[in-house]
């Protein structure tokens, strides 16, 4: 039996669990120590398991540490489709229990912090980043490419001389900014690269954790990545589901829909 192991980060490369057996407790442990995290901070990841090698929203189920990984194809059958019998089984690394500050992680274990900022990045990209305005969008993106900057030029990758000038601002905003976005601000393209470099210049000599706890300050109210949603049941009388919210700051609470304020359970 083979699974996959992704967390869908660039950073980070898959792993294949062959050869693990016992608990996913075990699995967690071994992958997590693979990356460099220490044992302080494993407590806030998890795994879940993705009905395909693609991930879609929805498509995924969490795996309690305790499950047996010889049971997994039984516990989950209606979940994995007929084809996955007879495949690879596809898991993902997430950071899923985020504490009550970005800070507090940064503090703890600073690999974790890192592994937090690129999760709630690649999920701002893949599923939110068409819908918010121009210049958190570039803001975020001037905060990305720098980061990136500096690390290549760390790792000699770059031309030490190499200054921020020659980044290929165009390349970047087509990578980290959606068209949709680009285009709602009615913004001649040369003032926008203009504006662009401005920001490149302004976050060039940040240092890399002052830029993730400056760009998970944007993204925290853009994904809620801080915020883990449920639809529930009220019982009966109630003829919809409604939101239960988990999270350090909500607690457990709920709420009818997007609209309507939070009611605290807990």
């Amino acid at each position: 039996m083979s699974y996959v192991l992704s967390n869908g980060l660039r950073r980070f490369h898959k792993k294949c669990c062959r050869h693990v057996a016992g608990l996913f407790q075990r699995v967690l442990q071994v992958v997590l120590e693979g990356i460099g995290i220490s044992a302080v901070a494993h407590a806030h990841f998890a795994l879940r398991l993705i009905s395909g090698p693609i991930r879609h929203a929805a498509d995924h189920v969490w795996l309690h540490p305790y499950l047996l990984i010889s049971n997994l194809r039984h516990t989950y059958a209606r979940f994995l489709t007929s084809t996955a019998a007879s495949q690879d089984l596809y898991l993902e690394l997430r950071l899923r229990f985020v504490p009550q500050s970005a800070y507090e992680l940064l503090l703890t274990e600073s690999n974790a912090f890192f592994y937090l900022n690129e999760q709630v990045f690649e999920d701002f990209l893949g599923h939110v980043a068409w819908k918010v305005n121009l210049e958190a969008a570039l803001e975020l993106a001037a905060l990305k490419v720098c980061r990136d900057f500096i690390e290549k030029k760390a790792k000699s990758c770059l031309d030490h001389k190499a200054g921020i000038n020659s980044i290929d601002v165009d390349s970047a905003l087509q990578t980290l900014v959606p068209k949709t976005v680009l285009c709602s601000g009615n913004i001649k393209p040369s003032v926008l690269r203009r504006q662009f470099m401005q920001l490149l210049k302004k976050y060039a000599s940040l240092p890399a954790t002052e830029s993730v706890l400056q760009s998970l300050s944007i993204l925290v109210g853009i994904v809620k990545f801080d915020v883990e949603i449920f639809k529930a049941s009220m019982g009966v009388g109630w003829g919809s589901p409604v939101d239960l919210l988990v999270g350090p700051e909500v607690g457990l609470s709920y709420r009818v829909n997007e609209r309507c304020e939070v009611s605290f359970v807990l």
